[in-house]
C-alpha cells in the first residue's frame, strides 16, 4: 500500500472510525448517568463531542499503524468512561444495561450508515470519483467497522460488554470467577485476532455478516 492509498483509506475511514470508537463510550456514560451514577459527569465523560473521548494511542496512532502494516482488521479504544456500580439501585443488573449500550450503539450506527448509503444509492449518486461516491465508501466503512466492533463487544469476555452482561446474569460466585479475566480480556482478544492465519478471526465473521445483512435488508 503506497502513501496515496494510505491517505485515501484514512480519508474514507477517519469519521466512521472516530464515531465507532467514541460514541459507544458516550452512550455507556450517559446511560450510567441516567441510572443514577454521577461518576461520568464528575469525570467529564458526558459531553457529546467525540473528540473529547479520543485517545491519542488507541484512537489515532494505533489504527494508522495497523493500516500501514496491512493488518487485516482495525482495533482501538477511546478514553474510558468511569462507572461506579455502587451508585445504581440494582448494581449488577444496571451495570449490565450500561455495558449493553456499547454493542447496541454500534449496531445503531451501522444501521444509520446503511440508511445514508441506501438513500444515496436510491438517488443514483454512485458515480465513481464524485463526492457522493466517496461518502458512500465512507458509509460502507462505517457499516463494516461498527459491525465488527459490535461482534467483538458481544464476546462473553470482560471487559467487553458481553462479559459484563454475563456477569450480571450469572450466580454471584460464577461472576466473581469471571471478573478475574477483566485485566487480561482485552489482550486475550487482541491476541486471538492476530492469529488470523489460524482462522480465529473467522469465528466473528458469521455474526458480522449477519449484522450487515440485517442492515442491508432493512435499508433496502
Amino acid at each position: 500500500m503506497d502513501l496515496g492509498q494510505i491517505l485515501k483509506a484514512i480519508s474514507v475511514i477517519v469519521l466512521p472510525w472516530l464515531l465507532a470508537v467514541t460514541v459507544p463510550t458516550i452512550a455507556r456514560a450517559r446511560m450510567a448517568f441516567a441510572l443514577g451514577d454521577p461518576t461520568p459527569a464528575v469525570r467529564g465523560r458526558v459531553p457529546l463531542n467525540p473528540l473529547t473521548y479520543a485517545d491519542p494511542v488507541g484512537t489515532l496512532v494505533l489504527p494508522v499503524l495497523m493500516l500501514v502494516l496491512r493488518v487485516p482488521f482495525l482495533f482501538g479504544w477511546s478514553k474510558p468512561a468511569p462507572v461506579d456500580p455502587r451508585n445504581f439501585a440494582h448494581p449488577r443488573v444496571d451495570l449490565a444495561i450500561v455495558d449493553a449500550m456499547v454493542p447496541l450503539s454500534g449496531v445503531l450506527m451501522a444501521w444509520l450508515w446503511g440508511v445514508l448509503a441506501g438513500s444515496m444509492a436510491m438517488r443514483g449518486w454512485l458515480g465513481q470519483g464524485t463526492f457522493a461516491y466517496w461518502v458512500i465508501e465512507m458509509a460502507k466503512a462505517g457499516i463494516q467497522i461498527n459491525a465488527f466492533f459490535a461482534a467483538i463487544n458481544f464476546l462473553p469476555i470482560p471487559p467487553f460488554a458481553g462479559g459484563r452482561i454475563l456477569m450480571g446474569v450469572l450466580p454471584l460466585s460464577a461472576a466473581r470467577q469471571l471478573v478475574r479475566l477483566e485485566p487480561y480480556g482485552q489482550w486475550i482478544v487482541i491476541g486471538l485476532l492476530l492469529l488470523e492465519s489460524q482462522g480465529v478471526i473467522s469465528l466473528l465473521v458469521p455474526f458480522v455478516r449477519w449484522i450487515q445483512g440485517a442492515i442491508f435488508f432493512i435499508v433496502s
